[in-house]
């Protein structure tokens, strides 16, 4: 196989805050015996980034900070192991997302951490995870298939996102990472370098490559509730 190239990022600005979107510059199979390495992200790129985010207002003395949970880094090495890590952290994330607003009434989940409210960013989970498994399957049934981007932000300002009781979300949170996590538990080798090719960065991704970053969005966006409530803003 061919050698692998410098692993970009390229960075997206929502009202939410940034989010990472990993693909590959080379073509290599992911093996579960040997993995792959990856390398570091774009300095610059993340450098650009925190210079251009706005920051949440003036009424609060404590800034929200950009990445609660800690920034994306790709792997440093991919296996089996790792692979294991993801499915149960795939199964596990409606909970976590779950104990993260348990208790909050209507007021506290329409407060927001920067731009959007712990509401938008429950129904953006569902929203963006819908999104990610859709992209798993066209990956398995069409050859580098040319998916659909989508503007989050513009999402996140419709009426359900900004409305709807966060109940619906969570439970087809439920069913989504149950059927996501039985998929890639029996996808082998061959089926996780698959790819898909992504309009926004010009680029295919692998599903080895995607599946790392979705299980940082989870973990990222629930650090954001969490960190509010530590705050005893919520």
């Amino acid at each position: 196989s061919k050698p692998v190239s410098q692993n970009m990022m390229s960075v997206k600005h929502g009202l939410g805050g940034p989010r990472y979107i990993p693909f590959r510059i080379t073509s290599q199979k992911f093996t579960a015996s040997s993995g792959y390495v990856d390398r570091p992200t774009n300095s610059q790129q993340t450098a650009t980034m925190h210079a251009s985010l706005s920051t949440y207002g003036d009424s609060m003395s404590e800034q929200p900070p950009l990445f609660p949970a800690g920034e994306f880094v790709p792997p440093g090495a991919y296996d089996a192991a790792q692979k294991a890590t993801y499915i149960e952290k795939l199964k596990a994330a409606p909970q976590i997302i779950r104990e993260s607003v348990a208790g909050l009434n209507d007021s506290q989940l329409d407060t927001k951490y920067k731009n959007w409210t712990v509401r938008q960013i429950v129904h953006h989970l569902a929203d963006s995870h819908m999104n990610a498994f859709i992209r798993f399957k066209w990956a398995l049934t069409e050859e580098i298939p040319l998916i659909k981007s989508y503007n989050e932000t513009l999402w996140s300002e419709v009426i359900d996102a900004r409305t709807t009781p966060i109940e619906c979300s969570l439970t087809l949170l439920d069913g989504l990472h149950y059927r996501w996590a039985e998929l890639v538990k029996n996808l082998d080798d061959e089926q996780l370098s698959r790819t898909y090719f992504h309009p926004e960065i010009g680029d295919q991704v692998a599903l080895h490559e995607a599946l790392p970053s979705y299980v940082w969005h989870t973990e990222h966006h629930t650090a954001q509730i969490k960190w509010l409530r530590e705050k005893s803003i919520v």
